[in-house]
Order: structure tokens, then sequence, then C-alpha cells
């Protein structure tokens, strides 16, 4: 029976993955998210069947639940497929348009602002601990150093959205790849990871073929989780090799995918279960509001969790969540594809937010293209945090572009009562 629905989902996938790529190449929103959704929710029942070992370490999740994970697996990604809008061209970078320095001047203030005032916090950060413990101690040094992170990522892949050197722009990740190693955060390799794929968009060799495509996809869905497993020695300063941890603990079930995973075998092994319907959602729309404003704010299903679970728990610590497992809790099985169709939708809804919003066609499509990558990767690890996430990465911008155009408003109002003014043409 699993096998079987292991078909069945390999052919729902490449069915949505020919319609896309019809549309808008290989690297297109449907692709990202199967690429991360497989490493997340399909990986390790795969590997589950194939082994004939229902277990993640030490956990029992058995034949029956892998087929019902299975199937919340298809749903979802029927889901996702069918909210998101593939007829709509989210990131072409067709408009020609002015240069602008927005995302410039926005990473140069962040970055400003976090080596005057957290100079301490930066060099505390050199480990994962280290690293950690600030983080969860200091919320305002984290908000500032994953702003100054992300509008870095916007900012390059806005300068390289036409220029296809692949020299100059490793030279440009450096630097982020580079905190990613001194902090043992996997976060900014991803963030690096998002203005490569871009590069890769820009390639037609890539786009020639869909068989050249399919290869791609596989290739990805091995090369990424050895890159998390590696990295994650280094981060435990492990002397075991990647060859013996690999045959140890198997592809899938050795990188982080099992901490969500945890979340979705427990639920799943409960007799019964006291249904959201929808409730959790309404929680994360207010998980942007910070603690100093709101002392009682609702703890997100990740936080409870790890509560729960992880004996002399500390902020900072935990598992992870499951996205499917938190659909489940909603909804039952069916909510798998209520809730990823809604992720879908929303991303469309919220990508044509920023289009209104930001009037420059190249500025919103950097954004968009960033926000979509970042999300679609992000989600699988966490409950559901769509709102907040953009909540929190656009209410700067915002802010950004209210003082941009007021500062505009001044010097027209300047150079208007100026003795000069007839004889300039403004513009």
């Amino acid at each position: 029976m699993n096998i079987l629905l292991i078909f069945i989902y390999l052919i729902i996938l490449f069915y949505y993955y020919k319609k896309y790529y019809k549309i808008n190449g290989v690297i297109n929103p449907f692709f990202l998210f199967s690429l991360f959704h497989f490493i997340y929710n399909v990986g390790i029942p795969i590997e589950m069947t194939i082994m004939n070992d229902y277990t993640l370490r030490g956990m029992v999740l058995g034949y029956d639940n892998c087929t019902k994970l299975i199937i919340m697996s298809i749903l979802s990604l029927i889901g996702f497929a069918q909210g998101f809008s593939y007829s709509w061209k989210i990131w072409f970078f067709n408009g020609k348009t002015n240069d602008s320095n927005l995302y410039v001047i926005m990473f140069l203030t962040f970055f400003t602002i976090v080596l005057l005032f957290f100079r301490s916090s930066l060099l505390d950060s050199g480990t994962y601990e280290g690293n950690v413990d600030i983080s969860a101690g200091n919320p305002l040094y984290k908000y500032l150093t994953e702003l100054t992170q992300f509008y870095y990522v916007v900012m390059v892949s806005y300068i390289f959205n036409k220029n296809r050197s692949i020299i100059k722009l490793i030279l440009f990740l450096l630097p982020l790849i580079c905190w990613g190693v001194y902090s043992s955060d996997k976060n900014p390799f991803l963030l690096a990871g998002i203005p490569l794929v871009l590069l890769l968009f820009k390639f037609k060799y890539f786009n020639s073929s869909p068989i050249i495509n399919v290869f791609l996809l596989f290739f990805l869905l091995l090369i990424i989780p050895l890159l998390i497993m590696k990295f994650s020695l280094y981060r435990a300063d492990s002397t075991e090799t990647l060859y013996n941890y690999l045959r140890s603990s198997g592809l899938y079930k050795s990188i982080d995918a099992r901490g969500p995973m945890r979340s979705l075998i427990i639920l799943l092994n409960l007799d019964t279960i006291d249904y959201e319907y929808g409730q959790t959602y309404i929680k994360s729309l207010f998980q942007w509001i910070p603690r100093f404003i709101w002392k009682n704010r609702p703890l997100d299903l990740a936080q409870e969790f790890a509560i729960e679970h992880i004996p002399n728990w500390k902020p900072g610590q935990g598992y992870g969540y499951s996205l499917l497992a938190e659909s489940y809790k909603n909804f039952g099985i069916l909510g798998s594809f209520i809730q990823y169709y809604l992720i879908g939708y929303l991303l469309t809804i919220f990508s044509k937010m920023i289009d209104k919003i930001i009037k420059n066609e190249k500025e919103s499509s950097s954004l968009n293209y960033v926000l979509i990558v970042f999300n679609v990767a992000l989600m699988h690890r966490a409950p559901f945090i769509l709102p907040t996430l953009y909540i929190r990465y656009l209410i700067p911008l915002f802010f950004f572009l209210i003082f941009i155009k007021n500062i505009r408003i001044f010097k027209r109002k300047i150079l208007i009562q100026s003795p000069i003014f007839k004889f300039i043409k403004f513009k």
C-alpha cells in the first residue's frame, strides 16, 4: 500500500511540476516548495518503507500511521499547487525601471545599528550554544540580525537579477556564508542559496530540457540533506565521518527533518484528538508582537511542544514543529489539503499586495522572490508562521518607504520655493 502511495505522490509531483515548468521554467515556486516538502514530509516515510523500519530515534510511527502520513503529504502537495496561482508569473524580472538604492539603504541601516549597539552580542555568538542563548535572551538583537541578513539577500538578488557573473555573486555571498559558519546557524546558508537559485534561473541551459530539470530535482534532493548532515556534524564538533553517520542513521532520518517529524509521530499515535478547527491559525496572527508589549502572548505550537517534551527546557531550545502536524491538529487528514491550499493562496495574495505597495516592478519582484523562497523552505519545520513572517520583514520596509516619500515631498517643496526653480525642470 505504501509503495503504491509513494508512486501516486511522484506522479502528482511531476504532473504539477510539468505545468509550472511550462510557465516559469525550472526555478518556480512549486519546484522549490516541492523540494523542501519532500525533505521534511516524504523522505522519512520513504526511508521507513524501503527499510521496513517504522521507527525514528526510538519513536514508533508504525505502518498504518506511515500510510496516513503519505496520504497527508499527497493532499498537502495538491493543496499548495491549487492554492498558488501558477498562471501568474510571480518573479519574472522583465520590468524596465530605474536603478534603486532602497535595499542598499535598508541593509546598511540595520547593519550599522547591529555593529554600533550589539558588538558584544556578535562576539558571543561564535558557537551554536552562544548564538541560541544570545538570541533567546535578546529578541531585539535577534530581530535586527535577521533583518540585516534578509535585506542583504534582497539587495544581492536585486543587483544580480540580470548579472550572470557567478564569481561576483559568490564574493557578495561570502560574508553571509562566513556568518553562518561563525554562528553555527543554518539560516544564513539558506539565505545565501536564494540568489544562487536566481542565477540558475537566468541560465537557459537549466531550462532547456525537462529531463535535465528532473535530474536537477533528484540531485538537490540528495545534496541538500548531505550538506545539512555535514553541517550538523561540524556544529556538534563530532569526529564521526559523514559515511558512518549516514550508514547508521539514514539520510532523511539524520537531518533536522526528524525534529518536526517527532511532533507528527506523537500526534498520529494519540487515541483521541481535540481538533482546533483553525484556532492555531488565529493565534499565529499575533506571534509577531514582542513580549515586552504583550507579556502573556499565547505560545505557538513549537514552544508548547518544546516545553512539554524537553527536560529542563530553556528559551531557544526546541525540536521545531511539523506544519503537517498542525494541519492534522486542526482538521484531521483533510486539514493537510485545507492548510496548504490556504498557504499557497496567501502567498499569491501577499505578493500582489507588495506589487501594489512598491510601484517599482524590479524592486517588488526581488522582494517577492526572496520572501517566497524563504517561506517555502522554512515553513515545514515550524507552525503556520506565514502572516507573522511577512509582518516581521515588511514593517521596516513600510517605514522606509514612508520616510523616503516624505523626504521627496520635502525636497520638492524646498525646490519649488527656491528662486532658481524657474530655471530647473523638476522631475
